[in-house]
């Protein structure tokens, strides 16, 4: 959970006061990439012994039947464990094979605060496999980790900067350098959600002998003093937001593409699970429109003059923003994007349906050293996108 407002900008406004501006493109011809934003802080008991707090927010019981879990939707795989192999290379493949060009990562820096050295972990273990896929990946910073450290009284408050660098230093070392991660004319790109924490003159200190690309949140970028803003989901005080509202807000953010850089948004709508978890109220309500909600954002996100697509998101199931395959909405989100983005590869509809098989076949022949190693083999080639050997290497075989 983010501890974080949204201000909604209303389109009429913005329209009286001249600031609808023509669209011009950042990237020329070049083709628009399309990432998806990854939580990676989830723990099933089956892999780390316990339930973690995103699966059950102190309320919820996953072993219970029927399933109870702290969302609206469950994963099509059931809850599982973020640093589980089978269920991180599930996701990467159908990534892959839905023409998704990479992830941006939620991030929580490096200490051993709460659960943020189990993300720290996650994180890396899923950037290992976003490499053997192919696939580019970049890093959204959560700087809220730094306020909520102060808060526990684990930091003094005048070591925000100090702590904030051995965080940064971490993505220098070991992000920044890769030849996968997510660079714009050279520069790596990094998302802060927010800042909530950090001023100016901190961000300012700790770009120095960095040439990384900053992005905010898009009524915080100006003020941090960024390189560029990404958009998000705009709900805010529990209030249902209408199709008219969330349009307004996407043409503002569009409209600044012509002063700054700007990274797209689509969603497939917001109905978080906090009230009905006793965590807090509400951020809101956006209606997914029986998937059409997600279609209008990503068609539109892909004709403006953005500088690349951000997803919100893959796996935020307490946010209902996910479009990772569920009981409720299947394939339908990875098809879509599938379908619009055809041109860059040869994938079909049936292929998605080959993560799934493969995920539930190592789950059940897990005991089977034979059956390990061949089903090991057609995750590797899954990743790498060939369809047809996995096909035939997996066809007949039961569960």
């Amino acid at each position: 959970m983010r501890t974080i407002k949204f201000y909604i900008l209303v389109w009429c406004v913005a329209v009286s006061l001249g600031l609808l501006t023509p669209r011009s493109s950042l990237l020329g011809e070049q083709d628009k990439q399309v990432f998806v934003h990854y939580m990676p802080w989830y723990a099933s008991k089956p892999i780390s012994g316990t339930w973690g707090w995103h699966w059950t927010m102190n309320k919820f019981m996953p072993e219970k039947k029927p399933l109870e879990l702290a969302s609206h939707f469950v994963p099509q795989i059931g809850p599982y464990d973020s640093f589980d192999a089978h269920a991180i290379e599930y996701h990467v493949q159908l990534m892959k094979l839905s023409g998704i060009n990479g992830v941006i990562i939620d991030w929580y820096g490096v200490s051993e605060f709460r659960d943020y050295a189990m993300i720290h972990r996650n994180t890396k273990a899923l950037i290992n496999v976003i490499r053997q896929a192919g696939l580019k990946y970049a890093i959204c910073y959560e700087d809220q980790t730094i306020k909520h450290r102060i808060e526990q009284k684990q930091i003094r408050p005048e070591q925000s900067l100090e702590y904030a660098q051995k965080d940064f230093m971490w993505l220098k070392t070991n992000c920044f350098v890769d030849s996968s991660y997510l660079k714009i004319s050279d520069r790596p790109v990094l998302l802060v959600f927010g800042p909530q924490h950090l001023k100016a003159k901190s961000w300012q200190q700790l770009k120095q002998n960095t040439a990384v690309e900053l992005f905010a949140l898009p009524h915080l970028s100006q003020d941090a003093q960024f390189d560029g803003a990404f958009g998000w989901p705009p709900v805010h005080g529990g209030e249902t937001i209408n199709r008219q509202t969330w349009e307004g807000y996407l043409e503002i953010l569009e409209s600044r593409s012509s002063k700054e850089k700007i990274i797209s948004i689509a969603f497939p709508g917001f109905k978080d699970i906090y009230s009905q978890a006793n965590v807090g109220p509400s951020y809101g309500f956006i209606d997914s429109e029986k998937g059409n909600t997600f279609k209008s954002t990503f068609d539109r996100a892909q004709k403006d003059s953005s500088l690349l697509i951000q997803i919100a998101t893959w796996n935020d199931f307490g946010e209902g923003t996910n479009i990772e395959p569920t009981h409720e909405y299947g394939l339908v989100y990875l098809e879509y994007i599938q379908k619009q983005t055809d041109s860059h590869h040869d994938f079909q509809p049936e292929d998605l349906k080959l993560p799934l098989k493969l995920y539930q076949l190592r789950k059940s022949h897990f005991k089977d050293p034979l059956k390990t190693n061949l089903f090991d083999s057609s995750s590797q080639n899954l990743l790498n996108g060939r369809v047809d050997n996995v096909r035939a290497a997996i066809a007949g075989e039961k569960e």
